[in-house]
């Protein structure tokens, strides 16, 4: 499991970057520089690349199932909220990217790809047709609002997308003129939308192409495969270099729409010309226009833990204090692959950060089961215990930041131990230590290990008898729901079944509450793990790992029930 996503930093806005010259270039000396013939030079620079050949070279994501066949519809007359970005740079390489008009409080923002960049002498010229007269004007640029953090490739190609401020001309507001689309969050990755793209004169030989005219498809967008990436994919020929910012539109009524997307992303946006793709928008897009919209620098966006496609790939989580802090526990994340994570709690029910214990490819791949304890009395930090496929039983008791630790053998593989179904650490409530182990075993007993330390474990209590209902138990974890400083365990059963079972001791449980009744979310939950994630202070913010990679804490549960959901990762 090594998607970088995971791993990547959020990446606040930069308010500083902005074309060349700023505010003080205006629309007035915008039109006076770029003239008719300045406007038939131009050529496209660094932008979606144009095949080499007939057979370009396609990025493999972008074919996960074969696609469908280029729907062409080509060469029309344009929309006023639609047009061509122009900057001055190098030699005049210059009419480079498509922007659109967004329905702004201040009436003048323009939306384009992340990667088009601000520059010199920089001008929108709504509803381009080469040759035509500009009677909609030449807009000044005046300030550009990029995220900092975006790549051509990767995750972080999910930030392609970039709003720009104009300068008004003649007293007059660019949407005025242009009308606006709506910026829209992405409702999903399979849509019906309009893209609307400007391929510059400089492809006029390519397949599909033959004038420096805007372009108009229809399209059905589907998912880009891809770790980590959050973007839309399309299939319509012809849009080469210059139809970068080209945006994506729902609801078209053949002016405006609800833009959902821009044409970017990864290979800032495909390497194909029948094939484009798209970031999708959500918290940092609006982000990003609030900051357009209001000049002030958003604060920085909460650490991401990433997304589901990620997350299928999780196999085990556990609650402890990993690092130290008093009142605010982490979780360990163990992944298929063998890697394992370490995410720094908050305390109020988020995570920090995130840091690698063991690299991929490890042995970790086999553990089976995994709970953690303060299993050493001169430490109150946690340590992992784990089961693993072959029944060897070990104890990591010095677990932190700086890696896994020493390992701590507590049975050699063997037969009895691999019919061990599952682990959990009697945690105490606020601040008891726990040293005890509960296992749940395969032919329906349970018993408790009440002397777990950091060299051997010794006495087995059987807390239940072997019996056919808890052969039905699909999951355990302990924590102190109940409020009373006792250990609890939560036990989920194959019916998706929930049930608490309070101040659970060597004498067996007392009590049986339900927390969840029969259901069909929970007959597949890959793990669940009990820990003091919120400002409580207590042991009783429970974390469930669903198989499609959803993760969800419901803090401050108790004998009444679980707490609200938070959505740790969706």
């Amino acid at each position: 499991m090594t998607d970088p996503v995971r791993s990547a930093a959020p990446v606040p806005a930069d308010a500083d970057a902005g074309p060349d010259d700023g505010a003080d270039w205006t629309s007035a000396e915008a039109e006076a520089f770029w003239t008719p013939e300045r406007m038939a030079e131009a050529v496209p620079d660094g932008d979606k690349a144009a095949p080499a050949s007939p057979s370009p070279a396609v990025r493999p994501e972008a074919r996960g199932a074969q696609a469908a066949a280029p729907k062409v519809d080509h060469h029309f007359a344009g929309v006023a909220s639609v047009g061509v970005l122009f900057s001055q740079d190098k030699n005049l390489t210059t009419h480079y990217c498509t922007a659109s008009v967004v329905k702004s409080p201040g009436r003048n923002l323009i939306l384009t790809a992340g990667h088009c960049g601000p520059g010199s002498h920089a001008a929108f010229v709504p509803k381009y047709y080469k040759g035509a007269d500009p009677h909609l004007g030449i807009w000044a640029v005046t300030h550009a609002y990029i995220e900092p953090g975006r790549q051509d490739t990767g995750p972080n190609s999910n930030l392609d997308f970039q709003f720009d401020t104009v300068a008004d001309r003649g007293g007059l507001k660019l949407e005025d003129q242009t009308g606006g689309n709506t910026l829209t969050r992405t409702p999903g990755y399979v849509n019906q939308a309009t893209v609307i793209g400007y391929p510059a004169l400089a492809n006029k030989n390519k397949p599909g192409d033959h004038t420096d005219e805007p372009i108009k498809c229809p399209v059905s967008t589907s998912r880009l495969a891809g770790a980590g990436l959050t973007q839309m994919t399309m299939t319509c020929d012809g849009f080469y270099g210059g139809t970068s910012g080209s945006p994506w539109l729902i609801n078209f009524n053949g002016a405006t729409g609800d833009v959902i997307g821009d044409l970017g992303g990864q290979n800032t946006g495909g390497l194909d010309p029948n094939v484009s793709y798209a970031p999708v928008f959500g918290d940092q897009v609006f982000s990003l226009y609030q900051q357009a919209t209001t000049g002030a620098v958003p604060p920085p966006a909460a650490y991401s833990m990433g997304d589901r496609t990620v997350w299928t790939n999780a196999r085990h989580v556990v609650a402890g204090n990993f690092t130290g802090k008093a009142r605010a526990e982490d979780m360990i994340t163990v992944w298929v692959d063998g890697e394992v994570t370490l995410y720094h709690g908050d305390g109020n029910t988020h995570f920090t950060g995130e840091t690698q214990l063991v690299p991929p490819k490890s042995i970790w791949k086999d553990a089976v089961s995994i709970t953690a304890g303060t299993f050493t009395p001169e430490s109150n930090q946690s340590g992992l215990v784990v089961r693993w496929i072959d029944g060897e039983l070990d104890l990591y008791p010095n677990v932190s930041a700086a890696g896994i630790g020493n390992e701590v053998r507590l049975e050699n593989s063997n037969s009895t131990w691999t019919k061990a179904t599952a682990v959990a650490g009697q945690f105490g409530g606020n601040g008891k230590v726990p040293t005890a182990l509960v296992v749940a075993w395969s032919d329906g007993h349970v018993s408790e290990f009440p002397n777990i330390t950091s060299h051997s474990m010794a006495g087995e209590v059987q807390m239940i008898a072997a019996n056919k209902t808890w052969t039905w138990m699909r999951g355990i974890t302990a924590g102190d729901l109940a409020g009373n400083n006792g250990s609890d365990l939560v036990v989920r059963w194959l019916d998706g079944t929930l049930t608490l079972y309070p101040d659970v001791d060597n004498s067996g449980t007392h009590q049986e509450i339900t927390l969840l009744p029969p259901n069909t979310a929970w007959t597949n939950v890959t793990d669940m793990t009990v820990g003091n994630f919120s400002a409580n202070g207590w042991p009783d913010d429970l974390v469930a790992l669903f198989p499609d990679g959803q993760l969800t804490m419901y803090p401050d549960s108790g004998s009444k029930g679980l707490g609200a959901p938070v959505t740790l990762v969706a």
